[in-house]
C-alpha cells in the first residue's frame, strides 16, 4: 500500500505545490527484505479550476497535462477529499 501526501497552495489563480507518494521499494509493489524499505517520491504538481470543484491538471513548468481533478465535498460542505486518477486523496487538517 502507498501513501501520498499532497500540500496545495493557491498561486496566480490557480493551486500549486506538492504530491510525495510513499510505498514499497520494490517496483512490484512488494516491500524487499528490508522490512523498513520505502521509496519517497516527490513530484510537483498544479490545477486550474474550470469550473465550481474541477480542475485541468497540470505539470510543474505549466502546461495542461491532460488530466482533470476534482474536489468532492462533505456533508458540511467542506472539502472532505481530492479525486485523482480514480483515487480519493483524503483531506486532512493540521
Amino acid at each position: 500500500m502507498e501513501d501520498a501526501v499532497i500540500e496545495l497552495a493557491r498561486h496566480d489563480g490557480r493551486l500549486h505545490g506538492t504530491q510525495t507518494v510513499q510505498g514499497p521499494a520494490s517496483k512490484a509493489g512488494v516491500p524487499s527484505d528490508e522490512e523498513d524499505a520505502v521509496q519517497d517520491q516527490t513530484s510537483e504538481v498544479g490545477v486550474a479550476f474550470y469550473r465550481k470543484d474541477f480542475a485541468l491538471d497540470f505539470a510543474p513548468d505549466g502546461r495542461p497535462v491532460g488530466t482533470r481533478s476534482d474536489f468532492v465535498r462533505g456533508p458540511d460542505g467542506k472539502v472532505a477529499c481530492r479525486r485523482n486518477h480514480g483515487r480519493l486523496h483524503r483531506h486532512l487538517t493540521q
